[in-house]
């Protein structure tokens, strides 16, 4: 009765390994399966006619300067995605984006294509119809600042802030 107890527990424990060593193996699978489906579905950082929920726009129009773009930012490129595979990187004082292949930013590409992406959305929007006059001037006077190549102090000002978050 001993040695059939023995061997019964001998059989259980080399079960509950294999039984761990299954999952182990199975999350391994899991983790491959979702960097390898990430990776294909990373959004390439290029202008582009972007495609947006219309509220999270007008909301995102209306926030501070820098506040709303980087919320805008967040639900375009950031939302649905773990953070390796943000298409934008920081490493040792660098940018980085991805766009079929990781780039080196030359310290104008990522903030005039995102902005300008940004800017398209808001001027889809921007109208009497759904802003009432003051408003209306206010944001026009936003898209223009954003769009502004004489203005890099709030352009620099939005990837500093873009920095913090990835």
């Amino acid at each position: 009765m001993d040695i059939q107890l023995e061997l019964l527990n001998k059989r259980i424990n080399t079960i509950e390994d294999d039984n761990k060593m299954l999952l182990n193996k199975i999350k391994n699978i899991e983790k491959n399966i979702l960097i390898n489906n990430s990776i294909n579905n990373k959004k390439n950082i290029k202008r582009d006619n972007l495609e947006c929920d219309l509220k999270i726009v007008k909301k995102c129009i209306l926030l501070p300067i820098i506040d709303g773009e980087i919320e805008l930012f967040k639900h375009l490129y950031l939302d649905n995605c773990i953070k390796e595979d943000y298409p934008i990187k920081y490493i040792n004082k660098k940018l980085y984006y991805w766009n079929n292949e990781w780039i080196e930013d030359d310290d104008n590409y990522l903030k005039n294509t995102i902005l300008k992406n940004i800017t398209n959305l808001y001027l889809k929007i921007n109208n009497l119809t759904n802003f009432n006059e003051e408003n209306f001037i206010n944001n026009q006077k936003k898209i223009f600042d954003l769009r502004d190549n004489n203005n890099n102090n709030i352009k620099n000002k939005w990837l500093n802030n873009l920095k913090k978050i990835i």
